[in-house]
């Protein structure tokens, strides 16, 4: 598909826009209550049992004024998760070494972890020679 960057869209009005979402949210509740298909009752918010794909990959790059020592001291656990409609979440946990006097790693204390969706497939096909 090709960018238009004339094609803008449409001004509307707050109560416009309300009464379009009442509209199209309604039509589709009614949509759901006339439909014979079995919905799900309730939402479960564990994890699926099966995992896509995982990966340890140290992914390190000189930054400006930082140590690469310090990259080197961090940890990084990266999942890839398919979901039941279709999509891809992404999820990861930093975390630093610390260490004795020593030398010996005395624990793995977490920096930080995020997860988000991806808004494409990560699994990409592999180039077929010939």
């Amino acid at each position: 598909m090709l960018y238009n960057s004339r094609l803008k869209p449409v001004k509307r009005s707050p109560a416009r826009q309300k009464l379009g979402k009442l509209w199209f949210t309604g039509k589709r509740y009614l949509q759901w209550i006339r439909s014979r298909r079995k919905m799900a009752k309730t939402r479960e918010y564990a994890d699926l049992p099966y995992l896509i794909h995982t990966h340890q990959t140290p992914l390190m790059r000189q930054l400006r004024n930082v140590d690469m020592e310090l990259q080197r001291n961090n940890e990084s656990e990266h999942n890839i998760r398919s979901n039941p409609w279709g999509g891809y979440t992404r999820s990861n946990r930093i975390c630093r070494r610390i260490w004795n006097e020593a030398g010996e790693c005395i624990e793995d204390q977490l920096v930080t972890s995020n997860q988000a969706l991806m808004m494409y497939s990560p699994l990409l096909e592999q180039a077929q020679y010939e």
